[in-house]
This record gives C-alpha cells, structure tokens and sequence, in this order.
C-alpha cells in the first residue's frame, strides 16, 4: 500500500515561514533590528534634517526590510512553484 498526499500551496507556505524562524533564519532581533532603525531614522530625520546620516539610515532600513519581506513573503509561494512534485 502506498500513500500519497499532496501539500496545498498554503500548507507549504506557512510550514516554510514556520521554518525560516525555527532555523533562525530570521530572527528576533532582524525584527527588533528593523524597528530600532526605524526610530533612529526618525530621531535623526527630527532633529539633523535630511544629513548624510539620515539618508544612509534609510538606505539601510530599506535593503534590510526587502531582504526580510522578500525572503518571508515572496520567496516561499516561489519555492511552491517551481517544485514539480507540488504540483
């Protein structure tokens, strides 16, 4: 007897953003790290105006942020898609 079964798309993404946690892959402090730059960015924006610094900041809170979102929003449904065996 063989048994067969299938994951659904949304079986296997929220069991691959389970995983991407549970592996550390990100973590906490990514998260607690987005936030803090965030609230440096508005201290400096508030007080220097648009410095060298603030800009930099922003730079920074927008690679790390895509990075975070593409890995935790795009990249499972994508994985899903491209494994033949899901289909």
């Amino acid at each position: 007897m063989i048994l067969n079964f299938k994951y659904t798309r949304d079986e296997y993404v929220k069991s691959r953003r389970n995983y991407l946690f549970l592996n550390k892959t990100i973590k906490k402090l990514d998260l607690a790290l987005i936030v803090f730059l965030i609230l440096l960015t508005l201290y400096f924006f508030m007080n220097n105006g648009f410095s060298t610094l603030t800009i930099v900041l922003t730079i920074l809170l927008f690679i790390i942020s895509a990075i975070l979102i593409i890995l935790y929003i795009f990249q499972p449904g994508m994985f899903y898609d491209r494994i033949d065996k899901f289909k």
